[in-house]
């Protein structure tokens, strides 16, 4: 308070006259000048004191406020405490820093509930903080996000359930799962999430009783102290402005874009909408505080190990009416001691008189204030908690109350709830039941917990789970409270996982199926190599004839071998996308031409007429090979499951913008209650128990190729009729044609010996059995000399000894492998130029095509055809001797 002392001559009218001038003149300097720090950079968060400044509420209260912005490093606390600042902007941690000895004192709250909230993926189900046990979750671990951390032990018992992070602001990691969870500002963040289309799951602590005041507004002991109208002037400005800017976002958010905020007007907007729920600005004056509620969040800290149990509030929250310091009455007091003496009988009289009265009215002021702090809690669970409530009449069964998470459940407004009873939304069915349930709380005072379906407003249906108890209002009538709990999504999974079981319940049955026909396709030419291979051991077939039967017999039963771990292995990498396509355009009449000539002979046998037709001109664009290996497979089976001097037929069409190509059979046909199954792994549909060859494989591998060139194929059957299968496939108009495809040589194995041929030839192999072999096959070049080794390291040493002309050599050995040994051949200058040609069962195509570009000559895949074999090595030594 100024204090103004008139001397050396001058009037107090002289000196007002003086002051008055000088304010007129300068008005700038007629205002108080004080600084507000933010806590954060520019956003909505503080929209009420940009107001406040853009409005002139400020001004009017005589202050001059610059608003300094906050952010990463600046410290709003030590500001205010060290005089850079006047006031700031906080969280409810001023309480340890009061605790500290920090000097700071609450002027006003502004968020009556916090934003920090945990983001969790949609995706990933998580429903309450019971499931991120175990889970990484990013939070800071000190005072910055005490809800959370309270929200986390509350549910769980200890902090030590989780795996904690150090707090960035690393919002993609939880979009690609770096983590479980992250503590975020529900005013902020979930925008990040919004506009890039990532849902969120948002576990909010006051959802799970932790209900802690958000942002507030502080100052100093000393400010408070030397400046009390200032401080309330500054404080009736800034409510004023929170005021405007929560009911004007429009204005407020202009404003904010002009102080210089990064945020879009659509994130501002974002925050405006989100910070409703935490000011609460129709429900609850601004600046509203409760000294109770600031004592459970003290309590919290102090489960937290932030703060002492003995720590104390007097001094934290302001105190606008401050007691007065009576010093300077003091001697007053002497007259009124006087007074009082006097006075004292009389008084002494009366407070004896009303001492029991005061003490009725204190206790029942008590059980007022107790009965109001019940009242505002359940109101504020009513009207927030995630759970359905409703309140209606036992006999009419209708709704006298309901709150806002009912509403959401079934699409109604409480204006029209009100206006119904629990059983005009009950679904049809459920009805009955739920009037059971009634008739038991009739009898019990409570009901449930039991489910059923409400119908939404929309027509859509809810599941939820149902409890309630009967009491009685005030005047007397019987009322009951509905608990409703939306457990549609739990439903939802429950049907997922019931579905899941089933399919693996399934798929082990066919798997076990697999299992069982493999074994029997494995063994029935097993039985026929192993027996035919003991009958010539034992000398039984002793006339020429009878042998090369028994070969003939093992010859087939091995190709038969082969075919089936082809067909399994080609399965197995089209079902792990391990294989590659090679596209290209090419003409379809030779591709049907060559597979007819390959099935021919096979259709002979069973006196069959097989046919094709296809205009010369037709082309696709797909994989040569794999389309033959498709049209061999859907031909081997219409030979199959043909009838004996039936008829197949093979052709194409044109239809649109396709290449249909047709294979018609005049066979058994396929039952109607089995087509759904036919492309299915594993499925034969009965066809194992009329002994024809299969293992349900070749359709499922077809289906799978067809697709991935782009195409389809379909089907229709007629038992006794027959089948009819085609293959769709892109029509390739206007492309090239490729000038050379593969195509199968149909020729036989000639006994007779090649034309002669001479060299040195190296055979690296660990397996005895596959020397003995080998060196049974070169007796057939007899003047080519054959040396063996059983490793890649004397193989080496041998080849660099004698130089031969050519070397076989299988990949996998023991010690060095044969790629190992390959690359140092060619690194040799000496042994370079030498032709290496693998000989393994290392049959994946990726392991051949690694082969091929690290330098083999040619890969042979065990077991190789002898005749290509001594091809082979005949044109190799021709070519390539040294």
């Amino acid at each position: 308070m100024l204090k103004t002392s008139i001397r050396g001559g001058i009037s107090l009218r002289r000196w007002a006259c003086a002051v008055l001038f000088w304010s007129v003149a300068n008005p700038v300097w007629a205002l108080d000048a004080v600084v507000l720090q933010l806590k954060w950079e520019h956003s909505y968060q503080f929209a009420g004191y940009y107001m406040a400044q853009a409005l002139g509420y400020y001004r009017d209260e005589g202050l001059a406020v610059e608003l300094r912005e906050g952010g990463p490093g600046v410290d709003y606390v030590a500001e205010v405490v060290g005089n850079r600042a006047h006031y700031a902007t906080g969280t409810p941690s001023l309480l340890i820093d009061r605790q500290q000895g920090k000097p700071v004192v609450l002027l006003s709250v502004i968020f009556q509930h916090a934003p920090d909230i945990l983001a969790v993926a949609k995706s990933a189900g998580i429903m309450s903080p019971q499931q991120l046990v175990g889970k990484k979750i990013m939070v800071k671990q000190n005072n910055q996000t005490p809800a959370v951390l309270a929200m986390l032990l509350n549910e769980t018992g200890s902090l030590a359930h989780f795996d904690f992070l150090d707090q960035t602001n690393d919002l993609d990691g939880l979009m690609v799962g770096k983590f479980a969870a992250i503590a975020v500002y529900s005013t902020e963040q979930p925008y990040y999430f919004q506009q890039r289309g990532f849902p969120i799951t948002e576990l909010k602590p006051i959802n799970y009783g932790i209900d802690f005041y958000g942002d507030n507004l502080f100052t100093s002991e000393q400010e408070i102290a030397t400046h009390p109208e200032r401080a309330q002037a500054f404080l009736r400005a800034s409510l004023k402005g929170w005021a405007y800017a929560m009911a004007h976002p429009d204005e407020t958010i202009a404003v904010i874009k002009n102080v210089g905020s990064k945020h879009s007007g659509g994130h501002l907007y974002f925050e405006y909408q989100a910070m409703q729920d935490l000011l609460l600005p129709t429900l609850v004056p601004l600046g509203h505080s409760n000294a109770g509620r600031w004592r459970n969040i003290a309590d919290t800290y102090v489960r937290l190990g932030l703060l002492k149990p003995d720590y104390a509030l007097s001094g934290f929250v302001y105190d606008p009416n401050p007691t007065v310091e009576i010093s300077r009455f003091y001697r007053y007091l002497y007259v009124a001691a006087a007074l009082a003496g006097v006075l004292a009988f009389f008084i002494f009289a009366l407070l004896a008189f009303n001492y029991h009265l005061q003490r009725e009215i204190r206790r029942r002021k008590q059980m007022e204030a107790r009965l109001q702090l019940n009242e505002e809690k359940l109101s504020t669970l009513f009207q927030f908690s995630p759970t359905g409530m409703a309140y209606t009449d036992f006999t009419s069964r209708q709704f006298i109350d309901v709150n806002p998470a009912l509403q959401d459940m079934t699409g109604y407004t409480r204006d029209e709830l009100l206006t119904m009873n629990y059983l005009d939304i009950t679904a049809q069915e459920y009805r009955p039941d739920n009037i059971a349930q009634v008739e038991v709380m009739a009898q019990t005072g409570r009901f449930g917990p039991f489910e059923k379906e409400y119908v939404r407003k929309d027509g859509g249906r809810v599941s939820v789970l149902v409890n309630g108890f009967i009491l009685h209002d005030h005047t007397g009538r019987k009322v009951s409270w509905t608990l409703v709990e939306d457990i549609t999504a739990s439903k939802k999974a429950q049907q997922e996982l019931l579905l899941a079981k089933e399919a693996a319940e399934f798929a082990s049955r066919a798997k076990s199926e697999f299992l069982t026909n493999i074994s029997h396709e494995l063994r029935t030419p097993l039985h026929t190599i192993i027996g035919f291979s003991q009958l010539l051991a034992m000398g039984e077939l002793a006339a020429a004839e009878e042998q090369k039967m028994a070969v003939g017999h093992i010859m087939t039963s091995g190709k038969q071998l082969l075919g089936l771990i082809n067909e399994i292995l080609d399965l197995s990498r089209i079902e792990s996308d391990q294989f590659e396509l090679r596209l290209e355009t090419f003409t379809l009449s030779p591709l049907l031409d060559e597979t007819v000539a390959l099935m021919s002979p096979t259709a002979a046998e069973r006196g069959l007429t097989l046919s094709q037709g296809c205009y010369s001109d037709i082309a696709v664009r797909a994989d040569f090979s794999r389309l033959r290996q498709v049209l061999l497979n859907l031909l081997s089976n219409a030979i199959k499951y043909n009838r004996d001097g039936g008829t197949v037929n093979l052709f194409c069409v044109i239809d649109g913008d396709v290449v249909r190509i047709s294979v018609v059979d005049s066979g058994l046909g396929i039952a109607a209650a089995d087509q759904s199954a036919l492309f299915q792994p594993f499925q034969r549909l009965g066809a194992e128990k009329k002994g024809i060859e299969g293992t349900g494989i070749g359709l499922v591998v077809c289906k799978r190729l067809i697709e991935a060139m782009q195409g389809s194929i379909h089907f229709n059957s007629t038992i006794g009729v027959g089948s009819h299968f085609w293959v769709d496939l892109p029509i390739a108009v206007g492309e090239k044609v490729a000038e050379s495809l593969p195509v199968v040589q149909i020729s036989a194995f000639s006994p007779s010996c090649p034309e002669k041929i001479s060299g040195r030839v190296i055979y690296i192999d660990d397996c005895v059995i596959n020397t003995n072999v080998m060196r049974h096959v070169f007796r057939r070049l007899p003047d080519v000399e054959l040396l063996i080794r059983e490793d890649a390291e004397s193989g080496l040493a041998q080849i660099c000894q004698y130089r031969p002309d050519l070397i076989l050599m299988d990949i996998n050995l023991p010690g060095m492998s044969g790629l190992e040994a390959l690359h140092l051949l060619k690194a040799n200058p000496a042994t370079a130029a030498i032709p290496v040609i693998a000989v393994s069962a290392a049959a994946m195509p990726n392991v051949i095509k690694e082969g091929l570009q690290a330098g083999f000559l040619a890969y042979l895949t065990k077991p190789f055809d002898v005749a290509e074999l001594i091809a082979l090595v005949s044109k190799t030594l021709a070519k390539h001797r040294v």
